[in-house]
């Protein structure tokens, strides 16, 4: 019985370990829409103290499970919206939230990342202590998109 429990066990950790974008590079930005906002997320690190990938959820409208080294890309409408970042192994704890302001034609970049209390950017929107650092969202210039993603993967597949 201890040996059953035990592969049970391994195989629910196994599921928690890697929450590493495993989608195409990113290879440009998606096409403008006139009526909507572009916005993208991102969470640049291999290693953010976090050991699932992170749904965001905006307006209580699931956009994607954004995993480490990953970045997801979607349109949004005009509007104050509540944002959530909530990992996806406890789907009813939130980890961040914030509010947002969206203009149409609009263009968002948003990071996900973690930092020592002393290195936490002043200007974020969001940040939490946690056990492995302060996570937060920050926004970052628009005009930084290419240079930010270039190197990340899609957060596909979760």
């Amino acid at each position: 019985m201890r040996f059953i429990v035990g592969i049970v066990f391994l195989l629910a950790l196994s599921g928690c370990m890697n929450p590493a974008a495993t989608g195409p590079k990113f290879s440009g930005l998606m096409h403008t829409n006139q009526d909507q906002a572009l916005v993208y997320f991102y969470r640049p690190l291999a290693d953010d103290g976090g050991t699932v990938c992170l749904n965001v959820v905006v307006s209580k409208i699931e956009k994607g499970c954004l995993g480490t080294k990953g970045f997801l890309g979607f349109y949004l409408a005009p509007g104050t919206h509540t944002v959530q970042i909530k990992p996806d192994a406890f789907p009813v704890h939130t980890l961040l939230e914030f509010e947002v302001t969206i203009a149409s034609n609009d263009r968002r970049l948003f990071r996900y990342s973690i930092a020592n209390s002393s290195n936490v950017p002043k200007d974020n929107l969001v940040s939490r202590y946690t056990m492995g650092g302060t996570v937060f969202v920050q926004e970052v210039s628009f005009s930084l998109v290419q240079q930010q993603l270039s190197d990340l993967n899609e957060s596909v597949g979760f």
